[in-house]
């Protein structure tokens, strides 16, 4: 029988294929990335291993088989950096579990709409040519030195992918014999594409030929899930090994790629149940916290996260209440939607730590929006703010880990376009330095030499004759190697002393010594394994200084048309004289004012080296940007966009227009003279954010 929906070459390119970077061809076929071994991990470009008939392969299947757990459907947090919410869109699926099919006429319609080719098997996703990514073979021998049973892991998840191939197939042909009588190597799988088709073919069959065909069905369900199971400890092998594990919620995808592109190995996970000590760094990507911030498991999960050692990464927020999520309950701020975002020259390095050795500035061009009111004591203030000095990346150990908290939006921004050099070098750096936060780097300035012990440790069950020290470049260029000579016995350390020669003008960052380990016929025995680190820099902190006058406010970003918006408006004096004067108000409205000076907050005093906050409140009809600019006494606060002002800052609101639904309910159709009329009114509420209104309702009943 001819298999004409290609599901024999996707099950056998799963099945063959699986182990990927294995091997890699040393041929002139150019360097063709082929399907990843596992649904959900991600490691540099897999992304872009799936051509567009694959991607259109990628429907949804309904597999009887399959039970996948799913965050809670929650709705996608708005997007940072926007002075507006952007247009709704969902994120993440519900939970769901397919049961099996338990009649006929679902087979078939399964088999048909699905065209077999899908199998509901997700091993493998495509192949072009068996060429192996680079980065993706070191990361697959990586895995194999540090997980001996990955081999055997990978023959089981190929045998099962075959058995259960071949039961599809026999479902396949028993349908055919019963459709068409009888099969040839020609013949195709039917396809019923009205209901009238299937229906005459059920009637065609006797019980006897329905239990046939169902039997075979079960036998494929129980392969499949026997190859599911095999391919689940594939996943484990894979997440046991990468560099940083992603919380699948919020905007999680422009991570996975930010990190694809800085060839950091990483997988993302949701699961409640998941073993998050498995991963030496996690991160959480922004707005991750949306929705979570009530859940006391999600809070217990990250706390016992970093409490036996792990290091939490996380990114902005959308409100500042979500800021609870992190361990310690201490932290409090305000998220993007409560704020006005920066990016050019938009913070700077407080206190220098490893992170920030690839900067070329202590200004940095960065995407942030939000910032922290209260943090713990023993928190170190690693960036600030250059509007209001208010910290906007923090860290601080809590029990045995460590939390970096930021309110940086980098993962959006990269997956917009919308990220400088400086920001994503910082992530970068961040990243290397949180493999090992507590262990001190060394540092050198360009062009200088710098003298290392490395420790070198063979993880194998084998004798390695030689170690090959590489150096290696922040952004994972090899630069330089070198050979030693030396026997090393299996699961023994031996520690050596190297000083690299660096290149003129080296790069700011984080670099590494790394090794190689090869027998006495030169063979690698353990693959480009991480040695110690150093970092190049310039070791920058405090360009801004705390003077002159500063003025911030914030406020919710939405309002319902013709309703009153509480602006908190904040000052501060870092002059050494007291300071009185007025802060002026004007408006840019959308569709109304161009501009329009709207009001004062009158005679304020700022005490020096101090700050204080004031409240303004005002009815809003169009979207608007409203100023607020600080004065002295004798100056004119009514000028065209606060010209004159000590200083000036802008927030944004967005208006939107209540829309309801209303939905009409009696308790009959009908009614005649005497009868007790109940009328029920349902509401829905069309837009993004609540709001109150009023219903007048009225009745004229005639006699």
């Amino acid at each position: 029988m001819k298999d004409p929906t290609g599901v024999g070459f996707l099950v056998w390119g799963a099945a063959t294929t699986v182990d990927i970077g294995a091997t890699i061809l040393e041929t002139a076929l150019p360097p063709v990335r082929i399907g990843h071994a596992v649904l959900d991990v991600s490691y540099s470009y897999h992304r872009n291993w799936q051509d567009d008939w694959i991607k259109d392969l990628k429907k949804e299947p309904n597999p009887p088989y399959r039970e996948r757990s799913y965050p809670p459907k929650l709705p996608n947090p708005k997007d940072p950096g926007k002075d507006h919410p952007d247009d709704y869109k969902g994120v993440l699926e519900a939970p769901f579990v397919t049961p099996p099919a338990n009649d006929i006429e679902m087979l078939l319609q399964e088999y048909d709409e699905l065209s077999l080719s899908y199998l509901a098997f997700e091993v493998g996703l495509s192949i072009n040519d068996p060429v192996c990514d680079y980065e993706m073979g070191k990361f697959v021998q990586k895995l194999k030195t540090t997980n001996p049973d990955y081999d055997k892991h990978l023959e089981e998840v190929k045998q099962k992918s075959e058995e259960a191939y071949q039961a599809a197939y026999e479902v396949q042909k028993k349908v055919c014999l019963l459709y068409y009588g009888t099969i040839t190597e020609t013949t195709e799988f039917p396809h019923f594409k009205i209901q009238e088709e299937v229906t005459n073919f059920l009637n065609s069959l006797t019980p006897q030929q329905r239990e046939e065909v169902l039997a075979l069905q079960k036998i494929y369900f129980d392969k499949m899930k026997i190859a599911v199971d095999a391919q689940k400890q594939i996943y484990e092998d894979i997440r046991n090994t990468v560099d940083v594990g992603i919380m699948y919620h919020g905007f999680p995808d422009d991570i996975v790629n930010l990190l694809n592109s800085l060839e950091v190995s990483n997988a993302t996970f949701w699961d409640d149940d998941e073993d998050l000590s498995k991963y030496k760094t996690i991160i959480m990507p922004s707005g991750s916290s949306f929705g979570m911030d009530t859940s006391e498991i999600f809070k217990w999960q990250l706390r016992q996260y970093v409490k036996n050692g792990g290091v939490l990464i996380s990114f902005a927020q959308q409100q500042g209440y979500e800021f609870s999520c992190l361990p310690g309950g201490e932290v409090k701020g305000y998220g993007w939607a409560e704020d006005q975002s920066c990016w050019t020259n938009a913070a700077y390095v407080d206190t220098y730590k490893p992170c920030f050795a690839g900067q070329n500035s202590a200004n940095l061009d960065v995407n942030v929006d939000g910032y922290f009111t209260q943090w713990p004591a023993s928190a170190t203030v690693l960036l600030r703010r250059i509007k209001n000095n208010m910290p906007c990346m923090i860290s601080y150990p809590y029990d045995k880990g460590y939390v970096i908290a930021s309110t940086l939006f980098s993962d959006w921004g990269y997956g917009h376009n919308q990220t400088s050099k400086a920001e994503i070098t910082l992530i970068r750096d961040l990243i290397s330095w949180a493999k090992d936060i507590n262990k001190e780097i060394p540092e050198v300035k360009p062009d200088e030499t710098i003298k290392l012990d490395v420790s070198v440790v063979n993880n194998t069950d084998k004798v390695a004759n030689k170690a090959i020290l590489t150096l290696i470049d922040p952004d994972r260029n090899i630069i330089a190697t070198q050979t030693i000579t030396t026997i090393i016995p299996p699961h023994s350390t031996i520690k050596t002393t190297h000083s690299p020669l660096l290149p003129q003008n080296s790069k700011h960052g984080i670099w590494w010594v790394g090794y190689e380990l090869q027998d006495n016929a030169n063979n690698t025995i353990q693959p480009q394994t991480e040695g110690e680190r150093f970092a190049v820099s310039k070791h920058l902190t405090g360009s801004t200084k705390l003077d002159g006058y500063k003025i911030w406010a914030i406020s919710d970003d939405q309002a319902a048309v013709d309703s009153n918006v509480v602006y908190t408006v904040f000052v501060r004096n870092d002059t050494n004289e007291d300071f009185n004067g007025n802060i002026g108000v004007g408006v840019h409205e959308q569709g109304g004012r161009y501009w329009a000076n709207v009001g004062v907050i009158p005679y304020i005093t700022l005490p020096a080296h101090s700050q204080r906050s004031f409240v303004f409140e005002r009815n809003v009809n169009f979207s608007t940007a409203t100023y607020f600019g600080l004065f002295p006494l004798s100056a004119n606060y009514e000028t065209y966009f606060l010209k004159g002002a000590v200083t000036t800052c802008e927030k944004g609101v967005w208006v939107i227009k209540p829309s309801v639904d209303i939905h009409t309910m009696t308790n009959k159709k009908q009614f005649v003279k005497g009868d007790d009329v109940s009328i029920g009114l349902n509401f829905t509420n069309k837009e993004l954010f609540n709001y109150e209104f009023s219903v007048i309702s009225s009745c004229n009943l005639k006699q």
